[in-house]
């Protein structure tokens, strides 16, 4: 992918793909196939700082689809730790609220309160839900959730590499463009 195709497209998991195939971050992501990885994670934050920001800027972007408390102050915890305001073991340690949240929708732990969000989130933004192009808003707040996690521990996730299809809906080639840029 040239320089005007990367400013051109529209796709950002093919974007996404592209940049995990440049330097540094293919390197980056050979070090950590494995789990336990020998390396220690931090060592390579300012690789990808760029990426974490994306993926937390993508966050703010799905906000509506976020119906829990739990996954929107994980945001905010995120966005902390990027302005150096807070340490990655609060992070770390409020990950477990986030995923919980995100289980909630796997394990039906409140089948009416699931229900109330899927009905408040169809009320209130049905054009970003056609904009997913979702036919299923359950599943859209359950994806949503697990992206939230996702996003929220990135940098200490092993193996790297590009995110789940799942999340690919909430990726925007606009965010992408503006944070990581044109990565050769």
């Amino acid at each position: 992918m040239t320089k005007d195709e990367w400013n051109n497209c529209c796709d950002a998991p093919d974007m996404i793909e592209f940049v995990w195939r440049q330097e540094p971050f293919r390197t980056v992501s050979e070090r950590f196939k494995e789990y336990p990885a020998t390396n220690d994670w931090k060592d390579y934050l300012d690789i990808e700082m760029p990426l974490y920001k994306f993926y937390i800027a993508c966050c703010r972007e799905i906000w509506p689809l976020l119906p829990q408390n739990e996954s929107k102050r994980g945001v905010e915890l995120a966005e902390q730790y990027i302005r150096g305001e807070t340490e990655w073991e609060e992070l770390s340690r409020y990950n477990w609220y986030v995923e919980g949240a995100a289980f909630t929708f796997d394990y039906e732990t409140d089948t009416e309160k699931v229900s109330l969000w899927v009905e408040e989130t169809e009320s209130s933004h049905m054009e970003l839900i056609e904009k997913l192009g979702s036919s299923n808003t359950l599943d859209l707040l359950k994806d949503a959730a697990y992206f939230v996690d996702y996003a929220m521990i990135y940098p200490s996730i092993q193996p790297k590499g590009s995110p789940s299809a799942c999340y690919h809906k909430f990726l925007q080639p606009k965010l992408l463009r503006q944070l990581v840029k044109y990565p050769v």
